[in-house]
């Protein structure tokens, strides 16, 4: 709801990828019994990047993170980028736990103008520091 409330006022949003695709059917807040835990239903949590794309301006720049065990992360990342409405989506690579607890990443990033950039293993920091450069860049040409 926050995003939905925010969003309408600012230029660009960033969002990492996201904390879970589904989430149980039934809470409970008692302890489930091992009995009942056979099957857990779950059903899909609501996908905020994708929503603010389909109500954004056409002056606001998004940016959104795959992590993906897929092997073929270009061609899977497109699709992505595509069915998001996203200006940017960095993907890399979280096969066997990659990346996470690292202070390194590698992957690539993909615009909705078509371009595809390697970044090679470099800190989260300076991956950073390289993702707002291009959101900035996008916002100086969709303000002009």
């Amino acid at each position: 709801l926050l995003v939905q409330e925010k969003f309408p006022n600012s230029d660009a949003l960033l969002m990492c990828a996201a904390v879970a695709d589904a989430k149980p059917v039934l809470y409970s807040t008692d302890k489930i019994k091992k009995a009942k835990l056979s099957e857990i239903a779950l059903q899909t949590n609501p996908d905020i990047l994708s929503t603010a794309a389909k109500h954004r301006s056409a002056s606001q720049v998004l940016l959104g993170f795959a992590a993906e065990t897929n092997s073929d992360l270009v061609n899977y990342g497109k699709s992505k980028l595509n069915a998001k409405g996203v200006d940017f989506l960095y993907v890399n690579n979280v096969d066997n736990g990659a990346i996470f607890g690292s202070d390194l990443t590698s992957g690539y990033l993909l615009s909705n103008e078509g371009d595809v950039s390697q970044i090679s293993e470099v800190s989260k920091d300076t991956l950073s520091n390289i993702l707002l450069d291009k959101v900035s860049e996008r916002l100086r040409y969709a303000n002009v």
